[in-house]
């Protein structure tokens, strides 16, 4: 072997020496660039951040994932060479990216530390297109194999439903192959519907598709019903499904089989377009419940004889299939000779692939105050059957209930209650005579006295329309500063929001029921939700009810959006925290 001379090291050694200063004196250049700057939508591109150093603790872009998926990344790597110029490095972080939606995004600056000292790169813009389908693509591309292999669908039972009639809308997915997780990209809106997901386990099956046997997921299920008549698109189901093909290369370990890649592929399915269709003129004479489905309807009284003062239940009870959490329960009018309190209501609803099934019940206690026989009116309930496409009312038997004990209700005239008034001044006034004739030595004394009794009698009089009068002047200015009506209308909203809470669990259940209370409450006020017009006065109240149509505006959107569960409780919580701290009640 021929020794390396002397003159061999010292070439060398400059070399090194002026490539160490060729690193020292170039500008350090941190550039950021895309293989593409318009893209389509879910297509994939590469980005790329290059400095030409060794550096270390690269920080991607902070909004990168924020408009962005990352289908691979951060991958990194280092080209050295020497050359006559010197040494040189080049450092790179390659990101896979896939858009999330469209529009026009800036993708902030990445950063790096090179020799103690933290680089920059710029800013660029990326534009987002919709997604352009080219049906002459080569059917051995991997992506279209891809697609043959995974997709998904929405299924709808049918095109046509009336209001109020309910329906699931499934999102399933079909695959043949191995798949890695999959992304939702976009969902359906279904706006003008209400909807609600279905939590039930549902076991995977398979299911023959143009001859090919697939395995079906059920994504999502939902239970929907149409709240206006009209023709609705709602939109399409868009899932990012990483698939498994398999390539013409042949593994070198093993040649028998075949190797394979992971195709990030998107797939699209339109949601069928959906006709909600008006119900028929309603011509009964009972109002209508606005049930949609298959109702029974049925009452109870506990008792059929009951003493006077004791205790009665009455309970009206819709069980079926339908819109149950929509109905409204026949009201029910009673004799006067009952005292009746406020209604108990409970709901006993399952909400599944079958749809809204259960009952829902109201409870009334009546306490009778007089003997006699009381027949109650009339029940009746009236409900719309979409297979049968008519209207079914169903009347039941009326209810008799016998009261023993206590007094008769006599029912008295205008005429007798004139003449029983003058019975009984007469009496009065012959008392009064007798009085005055066994007691002349009394009066006698009271002629006495007349001026000193005269005298205290104006004295108590003129004290007491005193009085009076300062009660009536502080009372005017009392209810004036709304006292009273601030105090009444915490108690109302407080009482609402325990009804609210006592009788509903779903977010979406609590929110109806609390928009139609709060304006209840507020128009007592002379608050309306159109347009919300106050007594002229420095109280909370017109405060409260300008808010409460902002509330309302946003109860409204997002019952009828079909917003997330999590997104209606925290609507639900934000208007409970605001009545407690403005009206510093505990809720």
């Amino acid at each position: 072997m021929k020794k390396i001379g002397k003159k061999t090291w010292l070439v060398l050694s400059i070399l090194l020496l002026s490539s160490f200063h060729f690193l020292e004196a170039q500008e350090l250049l941190f550039i950021a660039k895309s293989n593409k700057y318009k893209v389509g939508k879910y297509e994939e591109f590469e980005i790329t951040f290059s400095i030409n150093a060794q550096g270390i603790g690269f920080k991607e872009p902070k909004n990168l994932r924020e408009h962005f998926t990352v289908i691979s990344g951060p991958n990194s790597s280092t080209f050295t060479s020497i050359s006559n110029a010197g040494l040189r490095i080049e450092q790179t972080y390659t990101f896979i990216l896939m858009p999330k939606k469209m529009g026009k995004f800036t993708i902030s600056e990445a950063s790096i530390n090179v020799g103690g000292k933290t680089i920059y790169s710029k800013p660029f813009d990326i534009e987002v297109v919709p997604q352009v389908y080219d049906e002459s693509i080569d059917p051995n591309d991997p992506k279209t194999i891809a697609k043959k292999l995974a997709f998904v669908k929405i299924k709808v039972p049918k095109n046509n439903f009336y209001v109020g009639e309910v329906f699931t809308v499934d999102y399933l997915l079909y695959y043949r192959t191995g798949i890695g997780n999959i992304e939702l990209l976009n969902v359906p809106d279904f706006k003008g519907f209400y909807s609600e997901i279905l939590r039930e386990q549902v076991n995977p099956y398979q299911e023959t598709v143009d001859g090919e046997l697939f395995n079906v997921v059920v994504l999502k299920r939902m239970l929907v019903f149409g709240q206006k008549a009209g023709t609705f698109s709602p939109g399409s189901l868009e899932v990012r499904i990483p698939t498994e093909i398999q390539t013409n290369s042949r593994d070198l370990f093993n040649p028998f089989f075949r190797s394979s890649t992971v195709v990030n592929q998107v797939s699209v399915s339109q949601c069928p377009t959906i006709t909600i269709k008006a119900l028929p003129t309603y011509t009964y004479k009972t109002p209508f419940s606005g049930a949609v489905g298959k109702f029974r309807f049925k009452a109870n009284l506990t008792k059929s004889t009951a003493n006077a003062g004791d205790a009665v239940s009455l309970k009206l009870t819709v069980e079926g299939n339908g819109n149950l959490k929509f109905i409204q329960l026949p009201e029910v009018e009673f004799p006067v000779q009952f005292d009746v309190y406020e209604p108990k209501k409970t709901d006993k609803i399952s909400v599944t692939s079958a749809g809204m099934v259960g009952s829902r019940e109201i409870e009334y206690i009546l306490i009778p105050k007089y003997n006699g026989e009381y027949t109650l009116q009339p029940l009746s309930f009236t409900y719309f059957d979409p297979s049968e496409n008519k209207y079914v009312e169903q009347v039941l038997d009326r209810l008799t209930l016998k009261v023993t004990g206590g007094e008769q209700y006599v029912q008295i005239s205008e005429d007798q209650r004139n003449i029983t008034t003058q019975d009984k001044e007469s009496g009065y006034l012959q008392r009064d005579i007798l009085f005055i004739k066994q007691n002349s030595n009394w009066i006698k004394h009271v002629q006495a006295s007349y001026y000193v009794q005269v005298f205290k009698w104006w004295t108590l009089g003129v004290s007491v329309a005193i009085t009076f009068a300062l009660l009536l002047v502080l009372g005017k200015q009392l209810y004036g500063s709304n006292i009273y009506r601030k105090i009444y209308f915490k108690k109302q909203i407080h009482q609402a929001f325990i009804e609210v809470e006592k009788n509903y669990t779903e977010p979406k259940d609590r929110l109806n029921l609390l928009n139609q209370k709060l304006q209840m409450i507020l128009s007592n006020y002379t608050l309306n939700n159109s347009q919300i017009t106050a007594k002229k006065s420095d109280d909370s109240v017109s405060e409260i009810a300008n808010q409460f149509k902002s509330f309302n505006k946003k109860i409204e959107e997002s019952i009828f959006s079909g917003s997330t569960n999590d997104e209606l409780i925290d609507l639900y919580q934000d208007i409970k925290m605001y009545f407690s701290k403005k009206l510093k009640i505990t809720i």
